[in-house]
């Protein structure tokens, strides 16, 4: 079992995505990122502040996540980025990251519409 490994607000990933995002907009290339961070409303806005703007996802999060990017400021967003992309562990980013975006997920999703936990880690 890998699945505690699975550590996208880790700030190494973090930064590996900006240089990526920085070096593609010099060359204007387009980067779309694909997959579970992509689709988890929790990452949302560190992906908009990281300066992604093209987000790849399965069919049944996009309209939450649409809720989401209409309920954030790209300011705020590149804001958050700055706040946690030098901070030493993933779990410092998480309790940030968590703690930012609770409130917009709580008045921003329709009912019906449940956060997406993040799987739990185990220590086995």
């Amino acid at each position: 079992n890998v699945s505690y490994l699975f550590q996208p607000l880790h700030p190494s990933i973090l930064k590996m995505i900006q240089k990526t995002v920085e070096a593609a907009k010099k060359a204007n290339i387009d980067v779309t990122l694909c997959g579970e961070m992509a689709g988890d409303p929790l990452h949302i806005m560190i992906l908009i502040g990281l300066g992604l703007n093209a987000l790849s996802m399965n069919p049944i999060s996009i309209p939450r996540v649409k809720q989401i990017l209409r309920s954030i400021k790209y300011s705020d967003a590149e804001e958050l980025v700055k706040r946690v992309i030098n901070l030493p562990t993933a779990e410092d980013v998480e309790k940030i990251v968590g703690s930012t975006i609770e409130p917009i997920l709580n008045q921003s999703l329709t009912p019906g519409l449940k956060p997406h936990k993040q799987p739990t880690r185990s220590s086995e």
